[in-house]
């Protein structure tokens, strides 16, 4: 996104176009690259939300929220407290309701040794795995 059209202090940007008719996705940190290629593939229908600071999120997030129907939560940790939980709770402290899907780790111990990029794909986290997951919610 334009460099101008952010403020730092918000905790978040847009990468591509905002659309109230697209689906959100939110994810941050390394994992947030594994979803460009759903934006490329997919420009005309979703943004991504690179949220570099969850805690608190921010009123302005909220307000570009309030009318996407749909949003797909990307994130490298595991379900219980992540960051479709922080997503949801400040929804839903604006009595927002929406369709949010989660894409994380399992709640388990992962004792598989492969690597990184071999992990992120036995866990749906690699990049076809997220953009067949957004295809689902099309």
């Amino acid at each position: 996104s334009d460099r101008k059209n952010f403020d730092i202090k918000d905790g978040f940007r847009i990468i591509g176009d905002y659309g109230e008719n697209k689906i959100a996705i939110i994810s941050h940190g390394r994992i947030l690259h594994n979803c460009l290629k759903t934006l490329n593939e997919y420009k005309d229908k979703c943004f991504i939300v690179d949220l570099y600071n969850s805690k608190p999120i921010s009123e302005n997030l909220i307000y570009k929220l309030k009318n996407i129907s749909k949003i797909l939560v990307v994130d490298e940790q595991t379900c219980s407290g992540n960051l479709t939980s922080a997503i949801q709770e400040d929804l839903s402290k604006h009595n927002i309701t929406k369709y949010v899907r989660n894409i994380s780790l399992t709640e388990s111990y992962i004792f598989e040794n492969g690597g990184r990029e071999h992990l992120l794909k036995s866990n749906r986290l690699d990049e076809d795995s997220i953009l067949n997951c957004f295809k689902e919610l099309l």
